[in-house]
């Protein structure tokens, strides 16, 4: 393939998750989550047998787009399935071990690309969506869902089922409650920034959203291997350069999953923004030295590791590891598969424009022009994130949406103190 052809083939996925998202999000609230996310696992054997069938260009393009529905309906349904079936005190950390295991995923692929043949990676690929059918056919649909659906006796066995038996009673109570409160309102598109509450949690996810897809991790993980072949270090060629990112990225994002309870959304997302930044620049100082001046910086390639492994790091803790956590609780009952519908779409828009814009860049400007726009839009985030993010650790998904009402009721009456 040329370049152009690398190009859009990597990006051609988000076409497919940008068509599915919206669409998914709505036959999770008519369907169930579950069917819906059950359907990933046909889609995806459909993708590997066309795989292991032909071998021509526009059948890969095929199989990126069924691919990108795929991920469409991860990153929609996958999202509001966790946070309906999870308790407060284990939300972040159940919401960031679905970042865990795309990275697993991101590993296995380039564990299985550098050591077997072309044939046997697709074998090993085909494998997986076969276990996930298989496995997933037997956990219960979300307790939320079936509440809103009426259906009382079923979500309270299947809140059972997900509380180990453990006595349900008070919690099912407050579900219920909540669902009924919420479905009050009917969910439509209008619902998703009917008030100033509604308004500012989709902001606040949104601004994580694009901090998470626009500012370099994709393209480093989508172009790791030609990244690492034009910049090796001695002792790693540019195939184990790129598994030991994919294992810096699982271990960082599965460390992380476990204290986005604790020390708190707002301070983590904080904390990887500015690191972020700073990375970025990092690259960014480093490339445009190595491009675009005399200055020999051949024996220096530790700096450009230190900024990729820290950027694939400081992603993790924070934006990265709870774009998906947010998305499931910061939106009511009766909007939370739409709005996990309309941010999947605005997260396959952002990697779409961050990876097909990556090699044009490149030949236009350098590789470090990249990364002085991820600097820009990750600083930008920085500062939006400290003036628009509020707290939800150890909140039922209820108390989320109560707070965030009170913020703005809060700001409204300060306005209107001040007007007076």
């Amino acid at each position: 393939m040329t370049p152009a052809d690398i190009s859009w083939l990597s990006a051609s996925i988000e076409l497919g998750e940008f068509v599915a998202g919206i669409p998914s999000g709505y036959l999770a609230d008519k369907w169930g989550r579950k069917p819906v996310i059950l359907s990933i696992g046909p889609i995806g054997l459909i993708c590997w047998l066309l795989a292991i069938f032909t071998r021509n260009l526009p059948v890969m393009y095929v199989i990126r787009v069924l691919q990108g529905i795929i991920l469409g309906i991860s990153m929609t349904v996958t999202p509001t399935y966790i946070a309906e079936i999870s308790s407060a005190n284990i939300r972040g950390a159940f919401g960031g071990h679905t970042v865990v295991f795309i990275y697993l995923g991101f590993l296995y692929s380039y564990c299985a690309g550098y050591y077997l043949k072309f044939e046997h990676y697709i074998y090993a690929q085909t494998v997986l969506p076969i276990l996930f059918f298989l496995t997933y056919i037997f956990v219960p649909e979300s307790p939320y869902y079936l509440y809103m659906k009426s259906k009382e006796e079923k979500a309270s066995k299947a809140l059972t089922w997900l509380r180990g038996g453990n006595d349900v009673t008070e919690e099912a109570t407050e579900i219920s409650e909540s669902v009924k409160e919420d479905m009050k309102r009917k969910g439509s598109w209008k619902d998703l920034i009917a008030t100033k509450s509604d308004r500012r949690a989709m902001l606040i996810v949104q601004i994580v959203n694009i901090a998470t897809y626009m500012t370099g991790v994709q393209s480093v993980a989508m172009y790791a291997g030609q990244t690492f072949l034009t910049t090796p270090l001695l002792w790693l060629n540019a195939g184990q350069l790129t598994i030991a990112m994919g294992v810096v990225l699982c271990v960082s994002a599965f460390l992380a999953s476990f204290v986005a309870d604790t020390v708190g959304r707002r301070k983590l997302l904080i904390i990887s923004s500015a690191g972020i930044t700073i990375s970025n620049l990092i690259i960014t100082i480093y490339y445009f030295l190595a491009e675009k001046t005399d200055v020999n910086i051949g024996q220096e390639s530790w700096i450009l590791f230190i900024g990729v492994f820290g950027l694939c790091v400081l992603t993790n803790i924070g934006v990265g590891e709870l774009v998906h956590t947010m998305q499931g609780e910061f939106f009511p009952s009766h909007t939370r598969s739409l709005a996990g519908g309309v941010t999947s779409a605005v997260a396959s828009v952002a990697i779409f424009i961050s990876v097909k814009t990556y090699q044009p860049l490149i030949e236009m400007f350098g590789v470090y022009m990249n990364f002085a726009v991820y600097s820009i839009i990750s600083f930008i985030s920085y500062v939006l994130i400290i003036i628009y993010m509020t707290e939800s650790a150890g909140k039922t998904l209820s108390q989320v949406n109560q707070h965030i009402n009170e913020v703005v009721q809060n700001k409204a009456g300060k306005t209107e103190t001040s007007a007076c």
